[in-house]
């Protein structure tokens, strides 16, 4: 028996039960939801949380030692547009309450401070979302949490579900250029010096072509790394996930976008060179790199738009780095 490996288990476990424990008692503190619906009979009193308790959801492996990983599976890449199935199909004015109830929940200051709390584990971030989407359910009379998730699906015109702020604001796209085709033009910004144009992704494909052409240069000076600062993915007055992921409002010009990616490059201290999408987003929409993507562009194609693992939401950076070294040693 691998002991290192028992106990990493149980202490996942103790951690998880820890989180369903403070967010039973942070929804029962809130209290029971006011009908938004006149005359909507519900349960008056809450069940326990959660009756069904859902699986935490999946860790990348231990032995990945880096990783980025999405809070949700409605990111827009492939794989995660696929219509939720149930068995479970609740009426429009359930469902309303639903969101509504779900709406009311994941804003409360005591579930945004619990999300706080473990803002550093994004598996941590994900459980709590499915443990307010599991209680939700059941205070209906539901038990299968799709039977709130096939909202959008089953009713993508109600005004009470295009309000609900996790579809409102959600950007989700696989843009207009996909891997194997041109890159297309688009003009952002520098972070640093004054405001000016940085014309185009062409020019760090060019880059590469350069390097390429140093036969004596390694694969890590071979190519150069850029970062797009683009819409905030969980804005504090949109999408918020806790106040320290949550800092910063959606900005609404281009200026305030701006301050933001060099704020955030002086107080991180990140040496990568950063740029700035302009405030019509239109890298994010050209390249679909909501809520963040990496991409790899050789001699003007996008040869690599990566897409995360479609069961832990993760991007293996390890994998990344092996494709692009990959890539350099069969083009030298």
């Amino acid at each position: 028996m691998d002991v290192n490996k028992t106990s990493s288990t149980d202490s996942l476990e103790k951690l998880y039960a820890e989180i369903a424990q403070k967010t039973a008692a942070a929804i029962t503190a809130e209290g029971r939801p006011l009908s938004g619906n006149n005359g909507l009979s519900i349960q008056r009193s809450l069940p326990q949380l959660p009756r069904y308790q859902p699986p935490p959801p999946p860790s990348p492996p231990m032995e990945r030692y880096m990783v980025c990983r999405m809070f949700f599976p409605t990111s827009g890449h492939m794989g995660y547009d696929t219509i939720k199935l149930s068995g479970e199909l609740p009426p429009i004015e359930i469902v309303r309450e639903m969101i509504l109830y779900e709406t009311y929940l994941r804003l409360s200051d005591s579930i945004q401070k619990i999300m706080d709390e473990y803002h550093t584990d994004e598996c941590a971030v994900t459980y709590i979302h499915n443990l307010i989407q599991q209680h939700v359910v059941e205070y209906f009379g539901y038990r299968d949490v799709n039977a709130l998730r096939t909202a959008l699906y089953r009713f993508p015109d109600d005004p009470i579900v295009q309000a609900a702020f996790y579809v409102k604001y959600n950007k989700i796209s696989q843009g207009v250029v996909q891997q194997g085709q041109c890159t297309r033009d688009v003009n952002f910004w520098p972070t640093i010096n004054n405001i000016g144009w940085f014309n185009n992704l062409t020019s760090i494909s060019s880059k590469c072509r350069a390097n390429e052409r140093a036969c004596s240069l390694t694969c890590a000076e071979w190519y150069t790394s850029y970062c797009n600062y683009i819409a905030e993915a969980h804005s504090q007055d949109e999408w918020p996930v806790g106040q320290t992921i949550s800092c910063v409002d959606q900005p609404k010009t281009f200026e305030q976008r701006l301050e933001n990616a060099r704020r955030f490059k002086k107080d991180f201290n990140f040496e990568m060179p950063m740029f700035v999408d302009d405030i019509n987003n239109t890298f994010l929409n050209t390249y679909g790199s909501w809520p963040f993507r990496f991409f790899v562009i050789y001699e003007g194609k996008l040869i690599l738009k990566a897409e995360p693992d479609k069961e832990t939401f993760t991007y293996d950076m390890n994998e990344i780095d092996k494709w692009i070294t990959n890539f350099y040693q069969s083009h030298t």
